[in-house]
């Protein structure tokens, strides 16, 4: 150290002579930090990805930021990180590391697969035509009824604020 300390608590002189510390202990402190560093590092670190079948759902992150992540089916494992799938756009092949692995069937995309099967198997025209012949309604008819009742729950005015307004004191030096 070799300076006078600003303490007054009394020292032994030898502790305060300037000596070279050991560089095997420097090393081994060193090493010991890194160990630790590793061992907490470790803990919440990234763990490694589970493996993906063929005929997996899966999440794919997309290439432009704030988009939504589609939902797909795994086609094809050409590689250990790699997947392939089939999308609307056609075929993507991405790293695992892209991938989310869907734990179960999410209702979401299962009212979608619904709402496309609605769309692709549409009701015979036959059937169509008598249950319009049934059930006549005008549709004009059916507007003016509805007018009706939305009138009658419309009852109520609109108010308007009677907040006392006044202008501030710095413009009352004139009159309007």
């Amino acid at each position: 150290m070799a300076r006078k300390l600003k303490d007054i608590v009394p020292m032994v002189p030898s502790q305060l002579k300037p000596r070279l510390v050991d560089s095997k202990i420097v090393r081994e402190d060193i090493m010991k930090r890194r160990i630790q560093s590793k061992i907490q590092y470790d803990k919440k670190a990234s763990h490694p990805l589970k493996d993906l079948a063929v005929d997996d759902r899966v999440y794919v992150k997309p290439r432009q930021k704030h988009k939504t992540w589609i939902y797909e089916k795994v086609i094809e494992r050409p590689d250990e990180r790699t997947c392939v799938m089939q999308t609307p756009l056609g075929l993507v092949r991405r790293n695992r590391k892209h991938l989310r692995k869907i734990k179960g069937e999410s209702s979401e995309h299962q009212v979608r697969e619904e709402q496309f099967m609605d769309i692709v198997s549409l009701p015979d025209i036959d059937s169509d035509v008598t249950s319009s012949n049934n059930n006549t309604v005008d549709p004009d008819e059916e507007r003016a009824g509805n007018a009706e009742q939305v009138s009658g729950e419309e009852l109520v005015s609109l108010r308007r604020s009677e907040r006392v307004r006044r202008p501030p004191l710095r413009y009352q030096d004139y009159t309007v």
